[in-house]
């Protein structure tokens, strides 16, 4: 684990900038007021516009504007200027956080759903694993289309899926164990268990037992997508934002990116969508570091497979 404390020492002593820094806190502090304030997330974008296609438009906004503004700090507090006048840098942030807009806006799980089952638990579960599949699509998909066309040729590796070690993956694994123990502890809190499994908001034992059928392939798949959505989330922001902007904002690549991986968990808890910041920023030092993201997939798929297998624990044991 030695080594990850020193990507992170090193990174801040070179990069860390107190106006800028400053800033930024600033600004994220503003915008995570306004959210909570007036739940505008939830009870703007969602409501409003859900199942139409200027969502996508809204999300886009919602992340490219503090995206371009923490450039725009980035620009002027550091030496790392040139990006401004690089076409290649807005195109391709531009088809990055357009991809975001276009997933996170993106209304397809209902109709899903209802191809499957029109109603019943039949639905809520169908609903339920298509959300956590959205990413694929939503994600993966022009992530695909962006590198073909435009990236394999300057960039060896699918932005950061690249061969290593276990050597190399061996530290977050001490991670994971390091946790276990707080997640543990955790999973005897009564509002864990209000949370977690997260297979329970599907309706899974409901479904099977209207069905007739074993519940147990209904969560097993129910959770393999459940971590395909993690996985996605580590490519898009440590793997594209972050690897594969580098040659463009070079070691400023982190700050923005870990901007807006805080802004995707606005409809998620305050102390969440705070922590989230630094556990972006921290991951996408490594991801810098390292020009790999199985760092950021094992920590962040293992913490949410523990939760899952913890709270299934403790309802089995009940």
């Amino acid at each position: 684990m030695r080594i990850l404390f020193t990507y992170l020492r090193d990174y801040l002593r070179e990069n860390f900038q107190v106006k800028l820094y400053s800033l930024v806190a600033a600004f994220l502090a503003l915008l995570i007021y306004f959210n909570f304030k007036y739940d505008f997330e939830d009870s703007v974008i969602d409501a409003l516009y859900k199942g139409k296609a200027i969502r996508m438009l809204w999300y886009f906004l919602l992340y490219a504007i503090p995206y371009y503004l923490v450039c725009g700090l980035i620009a002027l507090f550091t030496d790392q200027k040139a990006f401004i006048k690089q076409k290649r840098f807005w195109f391709f942030s531009l088809m990055g956080l357009l991809i975001l807009g276009f997933y996170r806006g993106l209304y397809v799980s209902h109709w899903i759903a209802e191809a499957f089952a029109p109603n019943g638990f039949a639905y809520s579960y169908y609903f339920r694993l298509s959300e956590k599949l959205k990413p694929l699509l939503g994600l993966l998909v022009p992530l695909l289309f962006v590198y073909f066309f435009w990236h394999r040729h300057s960039l060896p590796h699918f932005y950061g899926l690249r061969p290593v070690t276990w050597r190399a993956i061996g530290p977050y694994c001490w991670i994971l164990l390091l946790m276990t123990p707080l997640i543990a502890w955790a999973s005897f809190q009564p509002d864990f268990l209000q949370e977690y499994p997260t297979y329970q908001k599907a309706q899974v034992a409901m479904y099977a037992r209207e069905s007739q059928i074993s519940p147990t392939p209904l969560i097993v798949l129910y959770e393999f997508a459940y971590m395909t959505g993690f996985f996605m989330i580590e490519l898009f922001f440590r793997g594209f934002l972050v690897i594969g902007l580098i040659r463009f904002l070079g070691k400023e690549v982190v700050l923005p990116a870990a901007v807006i991986y805080c802004i995707l968990h606005f409809g998620k808890p305050m102390a969440e969508a705070i922590s989230s910041f630094f556990g972006g920023y921290i991951l996408g030092v490594f991801a810098y570091k390292t020009e790999n993201i199985y760092g950021g997939i094992i920590v962040h798929m293992g913490i949410a497979l523990m939760m899952e297998l913890f709270a299934f624990g403790q309802l089995a044991f009940k």
